[in-house]
């Protein structure tokens, strides 16, 4: 039913063929190639900055990530384009190319029906989608124009005088805490001032008044340590919860970070996502990296996941160490179980904070244990 829709769809577009404009033709022959001899940095050439890759919207980057993390696991490869290649307006100025093609690994061999969506970017054409009909049907998803169009468009302007809603949210986020900024300041100011108008004048102060000042200032310092503590302790409760959601048949740690630090000092590791581990299956293994994260409720229908300068962060580990990082978010209940578990891809995080109906996606019942598709290279 699935292939009889997507023929019915593609006849119902113009079709020609790629030999009358070998641009098609050349480019899936140049990306065919940079599969055979494992030389998938080349893509970087063919991919667009943003790749509807099977399904999952990602950068370029961490398309060839996920090839290269394939391809590492297999000790022979082999793929041949074994049809013509049709190509055929797709709509919303996108080009279909259509094929067969033939792969051979580590001496299985499979055929699917793939195909590669180009689009003119700056004048060239970009491969803005890859994907074959088999890992849509069994995901039960069909690519359109539309939703090609709208995945590669997010998060930018829909249509004039149209932001996205969470483009609008974050910049009121941003201008309520620019505020708060600016209102801070004021009092300090002001503050300041009056302290400052007569400073020949000495202010006494007797001793019961310091005694009390001193006092309390301990129980801030010792308060402020004790929250310190209880959040250090919800941290490690939610870890331990997470690192349960791993069977070890699978799955073999590599790192748990230790946060630990004195007077400033501490490793540089720290930065780095909570914790690691090594998915083995058969023939294939890669690297995730988890980083847990538990709030006790949402704020306005939002939750903050995230400061800004760790999105960061954890980006910029991901791409150097060519390695998925993942949040893990534990939402009320306890940190210890959770009422409400999501398993966010972190390069599908484009905020550091989330409205609760932009979560749902990602949602995962408390009770399930994760695994690594390999079909998709994804944890789910």
């Amino acid at each position: 039913m699935f292939l009889l829709f997507v023929s019915f769809n593609k006849k119902a577009h113009a079709e020609f063929s790629s030999q009358s404009n070998p641009d098609y033709s050349k480019i899936v022959t140049e990306w065919n190639n940079a599969h055979n001899n494992h030389e998938i940095d080349n893509l970087k050439n063919l991919f667009a900055d943003r790749v509807y890759f099977y399904t999952e919207i990602c950068s370029k980057f961490r398309c060839i990530i996920k090839k290269k993390n394939w391809l590492r696991n297999k000790k022979s490869f082999q793929q041949e384009i074994i049809s013509p290649i049709t190509a055929f307006d797709f709509g919303n100025q996108f080009i279909k190319c259509e094929f067969s093609k033939k792969v051979l690994a580590n001496g299985k061999k499979s055929v699917y029906p793939s195909y590669l969506v180009l689009k003119k970017i700056n004048g060239a054409l970009k491969i803005v989608s890859e994907g074959d009909y088999i890992t849509d049907a069994n995901l039960k998803k069909i690519l359109t124009a539309d939703i090609l169009a709208n995945a590669l468009e997010y998060p930018r302007v829909i249509s004039k005088g149209s932001i996205h809603k969470e483009t609008q949210s974050f910049w009121l986020w941003y201008l309520l805490a620019l505020i708060s900024l600016i209102a801070i300041t004021v009092v300090i100011y002001f503050k300041h001032k009056k302290n400052s108008i007569a400073p020949d004048t000495e202010i006494q102060v007797d001793s019961n008044k310091k005694a009390n000042n001193s006092t309390y200032r301990n129980s801030k310092i010792h308060s402020n340590s004790e929250q310190k503590t209880i959040n250090e302790a919800k941290g490690s409760q939610f870890e331990n919860f997470i690192v349960e959601k791993f069977n070890a048949k699978y799955f073999s740690m590599l790192h748990w970070q230790s946060d630990k630090f004195h007077n400033g000092v501490y490793p540089r590791s720290n930065m780095d996502p909570d914790l690691i581990y090594e998915f083995t299956y058969n023939n294939y293994s890669c690297r995730i990296a988890i980083e847990c994260k538990f709030r006790s409720a949402a704020s306005n229908n939002m939750v903050d996941i995230l400061k800004p300068e760790q999105l960061q962060r954890y980006q910029n580990f991901s791409h150097q160490n060519e390695i998925d990082v993942y949040i893990a978010l534990g939402l009320g209940g306890h940190p210890s179980n959770p009422e409400e578990l999501y398993l966010i891809p972190l390069n599908e995080l484009q905020y550091p904070s989330l409205y609760l109906n932009k979560l749902r996606p990602f949602y995962k019942p408390t009770s399930q244990l994760f695994f690594y598709n390999t079909n998709i290279h994804k944890l789910t």
